[in-house]
């Protein structure tokens, strides 16, 4: 294989490869901002403190260069493999080679570029559990800044106190009065919001079509749907102050149509009425808040069957797996697609 060769990942290998960098530094989050966007899993570990003579950054060592010549690229690279499987990893992470990946082309810095001095201000609704509180552990550890929301406001602490970081924030999603002072409290302490993730959701329960009722569509409704319009509705003032101001709507596979009527698929055998109807309106929602506002990027993703209590756990991969699309479209560059749906493998079918 030449090095001008840039190899596609199968689905398979995606699914299962976690990879772990280290270093959280900016080029650290460039190389992981790519891989979320191409599906992989990774991890930022910061390297330990106390750097060493002819260090290029905290608590890391360079390979010393061979006699003569520079050092190879294979050289340089980080074995993610011995960190994760050995038992002297602790050690690696102290002394892990620099690995200049901003040589490598295929790796454009657009994620670091994108708010050069300084990362983004993002507010993620049900951001105390499930996709909601991974979206976020995955973005502090990056280095961003996230109002961690939830109806209550214990819940948003102790969300805060696990992640060991994070503005908790009490926002309701079903009340107006909630919301409004959520949305005041932002603008007292920012200037703008960069990013909006609306996850917070309800699944209404399972009833067979023919015994759900109009309030119990009404109910799941009032969280999933008003309550993103409400929310959205809030903070655009804030979102259009923003550089590059970004939505991601968190919908489902199960809200997509020619996904729940093809036979093959795990979608096709789900009949929660409200529950469908409800994520095909936020995809509905994210096309014509990205038409009326084409100086955002408004997307919908479809994390996958992923094991929440939405579904009582019964989901095929992790949250760690299922946030891969959420941090896609929360990451995504300035005049990046928007108005579109997207999963784990790239845009799916409305």
């Amino acid at each position: 294989m030449t090095e001008t060769t840039k190899p596609e990942l199968s689905p398979q290998v995606r699914n299962a490869l976690t990879v772990l960098i280290v270093g959280a530094g900016p080029t650290g989050l460039t190389l992981a901002c790519e891989l979320a966007r191409r599906g992989v899993s990774c991890r930022l570990i910061e390297a330990a403190p106390g750097p060493q003579p002819g260090s290029r950054g905290k608590g890391i060592q360079p390979r010393p260069a061979p006699a003569g010549g520079s050092r190879s690229r294979q050289n340089r690279r980080i074995s993610a493999s011995s960190v994760l499987m050995r038992p002297c990893c602790q050690p690696l992470l102290r002394t892990a080679w620099y690995s200049d990946y901003q040589e490598t082309p295929s790796l454009a810095p657009s994620c670091v570029a994108r708010h050069r001095g300084g990362m983004t201000t993002t507010l993620i609704t049900g951001a105390n559990k499930g996709l909601g509180f991974e979206t976020a552990r995955r973005l502090l550890e990056a280095g961003h800044t996230v109002y961690l929301a939830a109806r209550k406001e214990d819940n948003a602490r102790q969300a805060a106190e696990r992640l060991g970081g994070g503005v908790p924030l009490v926002l309701d999603v079903t009340d107006d009065a909630s919301v409004q002072a959520a949305a005041e409290r932002v603008t007292r302490e920012r200037d703008s919001l960069d990013v909006l993730v609306n996850n917070a959701g309800i699944s209404g329960g399972r009833k067979e079509p023919a015994d759900v009722t109009a309030d119990d569509v009404a109910a799941v409704f009032a969280t999933n749907v008003l309550g993103l319009v409400r929310v959205t509705h809030a903070f655009l003032p804030l979102l259009r102050r923003s550089a590059h101001g970004v939505i991601v709507n968190v919908g489902s596979g199960l809200g997509s149509v020619p996904f729940v009527l093809d036979p093959g698929r795990v979608e096709y055998t789900v009949a929660n009425l409200p529950y469908t109807a409800s994520k095909s309106a936020v995809a509905m929602l994210t096309v014509q808040y990205a038409k009326a506002f084409p100086e955002l990027r408004v997307n919908v993703v479809d994390p996958g069957y992923t094991a929440t209590d939405l579904n009582g756990f019964r989901g095929t991969q992790t949250v760690e797996e299922g946030v891969a699309p959420i941090l896609t479209a929360a990451l995504v560059e300035p005049g990046g697609p928007t108005g579109t749906f997207l999963g784990r493998d790239g845009t799916i079918p409305w």
